[in-house]
């Protein structure tokens, strides 16, 4: 399930894909974890961008399971 927190709590964990700078986003190479078994959801997002996750964390909220998939860099584009 999406994790929508912000501030201090949500930066000590590490989340693949994301830089704790915005700047040189497109440089990164990221390695995401593959999955270990199928998951379900009720709603995917495909894109990490600001629209993709701004739509995830608000399905969050009314209680969707929500996966988002993202083939480069989470918060690199729209």
């Amino acid at each position: 399930m999406a994790d929508c927190r912000t501030g201090p709590e949500a930066a000590e964990e590490e989340i693949p894909g994301l830089r704790h700078t915005v700047w040189d986003q497109q440089d990164q190479k990221v390695q995401y974890p593959k999955l270990q078994k199928d998951v379900s959801a009720d709603v995917v997002v495909v894109g990490a961008g600001i629209a993709g996750l701004s739509v995830a964390c608000n399905l969050v909220k009314e209680g969707k399971k929500v996966i988002v998939l993202e083939a480069r860099v989470i918060g690199e584009r729209t």
